[in-house]
């Protein structure tokens, strides 16, 4: 059964460039980002009908959990002093990224790389 390929429209691109804080740059950038969404449904589309599901990759190997018991770490304030920065007993790091400003629009006739 063949896939229709998924192009996806200037509206949605924004969205998304707003929700992960990310530039897609250009065009090679959008193809890029449309290619993996195809390639996810292309495997989301596979029938597993049948297919048992997978708990291990160890097919023909036993493996022995041990009880999940809490313990106090004996270690935590030497692991929050090598933070640079905390709050409130947690690490606190800086934004990786800001929000974007709207990108103009991109058009795949006036890509240069096409």
């Amino acid at each position: 059964m063949k896939i229709p390929e998924t192009k996806i429209d200037l509206e949605t691109i924004r969205q998304l460039e707003r929700l992960s804080l990310v530039d897609f740059a250009n065009v090679t950038g959008i193809d890029r980002l449309e290619s993996a969404i195809n390639l996810a449904d292309r495997i989301r589309n596979v029938n597993t009908d049948g297919v048992e599901p997978l708990y291990s990759i160890l097919e023909d190997e036993s493996l022995y959990l041990r009880e999940d018991v809490a313990v106090k770490p004996a270690n935590r304030e030497t692991l929050m002093s090598l933070a640079v920065r905390t709050e409130e007993d947690y690490y606190s790091a800086p934004q990786g990224n800001i929000s974007l400003e709207p990108t103009p629009g991109y058009s795949r006739e006036s890509d240069p790389s096409s």
